[in-house]
């Protein structure tokens, strides 16, 4: 059975053609963010890329956003502002001609972790996406979890230090606040400013990826920026195991290419704030799959209800 997959970012789609276990096409293009019609025309181009002569009978399409599982609606979307507050669903299937399965980016992503990943076999996992922001994805007992309304896995928005920082939602402390490229910059950027010495005074550009560079060169302050960005997610993955007593816990996004700096971190702080029978049993590791995570996802999503 062949499924179409497509992943709906805030610069690229992603797309997939998945037949049973094996992906066999995929596609990209960059999103065109004028208005809902030109996006769909793009996937409309996509699908006949990936499946000239029309043989997928269902698609999935995942969104970074709140999506309503129930209608397919998508009540947020932060960095698609065409999608906000659309009733996706219909309109993605006028333009693939087939039906179609919206969902949330990150719980795709962990889907396909499961099934074709980091968690591969395993039932209650959860995925934490960790780029310039910081999202979540669930699956359990082996199906992605979507909760009441299709807004769970939001463990970006989690308050792990309740006076921090503002976050773009509106709170203050999140996760995302403590470890997402954003911030982790943000306060970079700050410290030095104010006089703080580091080797990232030379840094061109300062970015993530200059902070664990530093960090693994043994940079005091970029250590301790990884210090405080591994212990929130700890703090956080010791709520979702104390709540969930999951297998294994996945870190993805830009964040998983430093995952041999940030797991032991997080496994610290994890381990002091949970039930040593839970902790005991549950697993850390680096996501697998990439950027094609969420378009394999939401195709394998799409062919698990097709059946």
């Amino acid at each position: 059975m062949l499924t179409l997959g497509f992943d709906i970012g805030g610069t690229f789609i992603k797309a997939v053609a998945l037949r049973d276990l094996a992906v066999v096409g995929h596609g990209e293009a960059a999103v065109r963010h004028e208005s809902l019609e030109a996006l769909c025309l793009q996937l409309a181009d996509l699908r006949r890329e990936l499946d000239p002569t029309s043989e997928a009978k269902a698609a999935g399409v995942a969104v970074a956003g709140l999506v309503d599982k129930a209608t397919g609606r998508l009540t947020a979307s932060p960095h698609l502002p065409s999608l906000r507050n659309v009733d996706a669903k219909p309109r993605f299937e006028a333009a693939l001609q087939i039906p179609v399965s919206v969902m949330n980016d990150a719980t795709a992503a962990a889907f396909a972790e499961v099934r074709y990943g980091a968690a591969r076999g395993l039932s209650h996992v959860l995925l934490i996406t960790a780029g310039t922001g910081v999202g979540g994805g669930l699956v359990l007992n082996g199906e992605p979890y979507e909760g009441a309304s299709g807004f769970a896995g939001e463990i970006g928005h989690v308050p792990v230090e309740p006076q921090g920082d503002a976050c773009a939602c509106g709170k203050h402390g999140c996760l995302e606040t403590e470890c997402g490229a954003y911030y982790l910059v943000g306060r970079a950027r700050a410290a030095l400013g104010s006089g703080v010495h580091s080797s990232l005074e030379k840094a061109d550009p300062l970015d993530a990826a200059a902070i664990f560079e530093a960090a693994r060169a043994g940079d005091y302050f970029a250590l301790n920026l990884i210090d405080r960005a591994g212990s929130a997610l700890g703090r956080a993955c010791a709520m979702a195991l104390q709540i969930l007593d999951l297998e294994r816990i996945v870190i993805g996004g830009g964040l998983a290419r430093s995952a041999d700096l940030l797991i032991p971190r997080i496994m610290g702080a994890a381990r002091a704030r949970t039930f040593g029978e839970i902790f005991g049993r549950a697993s850390f590791v680096a996501a697998e799959l990439g950027h094609q995570a969420g378009a394999i996802g939401a195709a394998a999503t799409a062919m698990q209800r097709a059946r």
